[in-house]
């Protein structure tokens, strides 16, 4: 597989700040449809992410009220990539690391998102081709 991450990332990336609430979070998740979330900085900088699992496992655990920041919760420090990197090495840096995404990085600034599902869609791509 010789597909760079730039080609299979989602560079449109629904972003929040440490300083939303829990539930804020929730109704972005919902309402843009997806499974993780960066969390920047004023900078645009990723500091963090907060996927749905980390929010199922928090309120099970926890039981606190969704009025608390995402600072507390975020997953850090965050797994990232350059877009040149190949798929494989991202399926590689996922397994290593446990994550089911990646914040795609250039020059210090986050560019994009890649989840599980985006490699599996390529690895079947590919696999179609073969």
């Amino acid at each position: 597989m010789k597909v760079n991450i730039e080609s299979i990332m989602t560079s449109a990336v629904v972003c929040a700040r440490a300083d939303y609430s829990v539930h804020d979070l929730m109704q972005i998740m919902d309402k843009d449809n997806v499974r993780c979330i960066p969390i920047i900085d004023n900078d645009g900088r990723c500091v963090g992410v907060v996927s749905g699992s980390d929010l199922v496992r928090w309120h099970k655990i926890r039981k606190r009220s969704s009025e608390v920041p995402v600072s507390q919760i975020l997953s850090d420090p965050v797994v990232a990539v350059v877009p040149k990197l190949k798929v494989m090495e991202a399926v590689k840096l996922m397994v290593d690391k446990n994550v089911h995404h990646l914040v795609v990085v250039e020059e210090g600034q986050m560019v994009g998102i890649v989840s599980v599902m985006d490699v599996l869609k390529q690895v079947l791509l590919d696999a179609s081709l073969d």
